[in-house]
This record gives structure tokens, C-alpha cells and sequence, in this order.
């Protein structure tokens, strides 16, 4: 089926059709009439999509954008976002497939998770206590942090 972007599974140029960030994020390279397609092709298109994911507020979003977006700091994060992303998908789709994810994969998914560190907070929700992962997004490799996070879910599936 031919994907359009007036289709409802896309929002504001991005691919949300996963019910999962880390698929979404997959999604960020869709194959589209038999043709892969790069939907982040430079550090705007990274902070676009994480806004409409919804992992970084307007003002964040537009910080970043402001001071970051023409540095070489802002290129090599899309650069190993990129990478990241391709590694997950090989993982995920061997391990869709009944094969296992591979202790060398394990062991940089859990460098990175080291080095970009999610944080919690506390939030109620009627008389329940919540707690909810967060990162703050000062220079471009905070946009690494969101995949500790996410990374936790996907092992659920």
C-alpha cells in the first residue's frame, strides 16, 4: 500500500504508525514505493521529529535549533542517530525473526545508555503517584538519552 504524507499515519512529516518511540523512530527511514527514504536528513529534521514524538518541548526544540543547528557537534549527532537507528533495526528485525539480539549490540545499546542517561521524575495523577522518564536537551547529544527509555520498552515486546 502506498504510503502519503496525508496519510493519518503521519505527523508533521514523520512516519507514527509503530504504538512504540523506537519503531517510530525505525520509521524514520521508511521504504516508499520500493525506495528507502531518509526523513532526517540533517539536525532540523532531528529536532522536528522529536518534536512530533513529543520527547522535547517548543522552547527546547527551538533552543537547540538556535544554537546548535549549523555545528559539527549537530551533524555528528544525526550522524550516530543515524547509525544507531540502522543497528536497532538489524537487531529488531533478526530478533522478529526468532534470532537473538547480539551481545555485541547489547553492549553498545548499553555504552550509549551510560553515557545519555534518562532521569525520572515524580507526577500524580488523581491520588496515584506516577514516575515519568525525562532527559533535558541542552546540546545536541542529549537527543542520544530518550533510548535508554525506549530501548526498556522494545525488550518487552
Amino acid at each position: 500500500m502506498k504510503q502519503t504524507r496525508q496519510s493519518a499515519d503521519w505527523k508533521d512529516g514523520f512516519l507514527f504508525l509503530g504504538n512504540d518511540v523506537v519503531l517510530d523512530f525505525l520509521n524514520t527511514r521508511p521504504v516508499i514505493d520500493t525506495e528507502a527514504r531518509e526523513l532526517i536528513p540533517n539536525f532540523k529534521g532531528l529536532i522536528q521529529w522529536f518534536r512530533a514524538a513529543g520527547l522535547v518541548s517548543v522552547r527546547d526544540a527551538a533552543n537547540l535549533q538556535q544554537r546548535w543547528a549549523d555545528s559539527v557537534r549537530a551533524e555528528r549527532t544525526v550522524q550516530a542517530i543515524r547509525v544507531l537507528r540502522e543497528k536497532m533495526r538489524k537487531e529488531i528485525l533478526a530478533w522478529e525473526r526468532g534470532g537473538i539480539v547480539h551481545r555485541s549490540a547489547i553492549d553498545e545499546l548499553n555504552r550509549w545508555m551510560a553515557r545519555h542517561p534518562m532521569r525520572t521524575r515524580l507526577q500524580t495523577s488523581g491520588k496515584e503517584l506516577l514516575t515519568q522518564p525525562y532527559f533535558v536537551a541542552q546540546q545536541p547529544e542529549d537527543l542520544l538519552a530518550p533510548w535508554r527509555t525506549a530501548l526498556r520498552s522494545c525488550s518487552r515486546m
